[in-house]
């Protein structure tokens, strides 16, 4: 029997996207248990009592008070809020957990999959990645990391252009060295493609 280990690192929250579809397929794994697939963060906290994971903190503390450290404040903030999930977390992981007991470890965010493969490099089996967004998730971070307002500074359109280069390469990256890369429906991949890279990337 094959097992699948769900990679589940978000908030268990129902309010949709990959956190509400995660949180509805564990209750439903609750109601109709299943051997063959097991969400990470239970895999944890049955053996350890608690998830020991460490989330990254901000490297900032207080205000700049010059022009010039609110310039690097905000370009900083881009980085950190936007580039920093694609480069992986540190995560303290008990040892013991045997990642090579599934088969298949299914990851629902791209920047997880760095997080993964940081934690458990030498993994043998199979991954997959499903992606929620309605379109390359490094857009969609770059959107949702810079205010309306910072939009529309010199700064910000001078600087997007290599942040953007450098997430959809990570993006791409990360499609390009899993196993299997699902969409909800075939229509969703339609954005994914009008990117060259990304179209590179699935070919």
């Amino acid at each position: 029997m094959k097992k699948v280990l769900i990679w589940d690192l978000f908030p268990r929250l129902n309010i949709g996207g990959p956190l509400g579809y995660l949180y509805n397929v564990r209750q439903y794994l609750l109601e109709h248990p299943a051997e063959q697939i097991t969400f990470f963060t239970d895999l944890v906290l049955e053996k350890h009592g608690e998830a020991e994971w460490l989330q990254p903190t901000s490297p900032f503390s207080g205000e700049p008070k010059t022009r010039l450290g609110q310039l690097w404040r905000r370009i900083a903030g881009i980085y950190y809020t936007s580039v920093m999930p694609f480069r992986g977390l540190e995560f303290r992981v008990p040892k013991d957990i045997k990642i090579d007991e599934y088969d298949f470890v299914h990851i629902h965010q791209v920047t997880h999959f760095q997080q993964f493969k940081q934690i458990f490099p030498d993994y043998k089996g199979k991954v997959i990645i499903t992606s929620h967004s309605p379109c390359p998730f490094s857009d969609e971070l770059v959107e949702r990391s810079v205010s309306e307002k910072a939009k529309l500074y010199k700064w910000y359109k001078r600087v997007k252009p290599s942040i953007n280069r450098y997430l959809i390469s990570k993006e791409c990256e990360a499609y390009d060295k899993t196993d299997l890369v699902m969409f909800p429906c075939a229509g969703a991949r339609e954005p994914y493609e009008k990117n060259e890279k990304m179209r590179k990337a699935f070919a």
